[in-house]
């Protein structure tokens, strides 16, 4: 029988990105690195014959899904919302990082943060690990493997429930643009193989 599994992808590098602002909900296409980043993930992934391949649906994941479709020849795609990165509200295109190197979120009082529409981690959470279940389900069910390409914050949280871990342990793992992480999926439990592998 073969093994099931998750396999996560990040969508490639933005302009945004490179000048280190949050994306977030904002729906903002890869750039040329960005690109071939997609290309470099689909080359890697190319003898994985995954089952299906789930996306956010936003630009920068549906391009590299489609990449990555191609290269596995795999024509089972499915777009979910639930997929999509962490809303920061007014804070989308701001800076991620203020001075002294602090992220902008964490300055802000939960009051603050719902009046600026962010996304409290508590929302992101319960829909990530949500459509964490569906894509489990199909894996297992499929017997194989399930390719996500989604975002920072959906991948880091998805390793950390996948670890049977809450929210606060995405802070564990690393997740870079272009990067691939790998989870074997269980009936009886999830476990974590590799995370943030850079294809060369």
């Amino acid at each position: 029988m073969q093994d099931s599994k998750i396999i996560l992808v990040r969508h490639g590098l933005t302009e945004w990105n490179v000048k280190d602002l949050r994306l977030g909900s904002s729906d903002i296409i890869l750039n040329t690195d960005g690109e071939k980043q997609a290309e470099r993930n689909g080359a890697y992934l190319a003898d994985t014959h995954p089952y299906a391949i789930w996306h956010s649906g936003m630009q920068r994941t549906r391009y590299t899904a489609e990449v990555i479709a191609r290269h596995t020849h795999t024509t089972n795609i499915t777009e979910d919302v639930r997929l999509r990165e962490r809303d920061h509200g007014d804070l989308e295109g701001t800076p991620r990082v203020v001075e002294g190197g602090v992220d902008a979120t964490s300055l802000l009082s939960p009051e603050e943060a719902d009046t600026r529409g962010v996304e409290s981690i508590e929302s992101t959470w319960a829909r990530i690990t949500d459509v964490y279940e569906d894509i489990r389900k199909q894996a297992l069910e499929g017997n194989g493997t399930i390719i996500v390409v989604a975002h920072n914050a959906p991948i880091r949280l998805m390793l950390a429930y996948a670890s049977s871990k809450g929210p606060a342990a995405r802070s564990e793992f690393a997740c870079e643009c272009g990067s691939i992480a790998s989870i074997s999926v269980g009936e009886t439990g999830d476990t974590v193989e590799f995370t943030n592998r850079l294809p060369a």
